[in-house]
């Protein structure tokens, strides 16, 4: 979506009235940091799926990543991901 559609990313903004009486009650969870075993599991599946160069290496990498985003998944995931 391009930022002039709404002012917020907020589910009520993007829904709008409609959707989200359609989608019914949202409630946000909280979602706790990864473990270091579940980053490793987690930075080997993207490696997997090719979204690193053929030089991966796993032990620089999870130091780094694990560094940059403190294992919060959402950042994470947005450092990782090519979107």
């Amino acid at each position: 979506m391009e930022r002039a559609f709404c002012s917020s990313y907020n589910h009520v903004q993007l829904l709008r009235a409609q959707g989200v009486s359609t989608v019914g009650s949202y409630e946000p969870i909280e979602v706790s940091e990864y473990g270091n075993d579940e980053l490793l599991q987690c930075l080997k599946y993207y490696n997997h799926k090719g979204l690193f160069s053929r030089d991966f290496n796993h032990q620089q990498t999870f130091q780094e990543i694990a560094y940059l985003t403190d294992r919060r998944p959402l950042l994470v995931q947005k450092m990782c991901l090519p979107f």
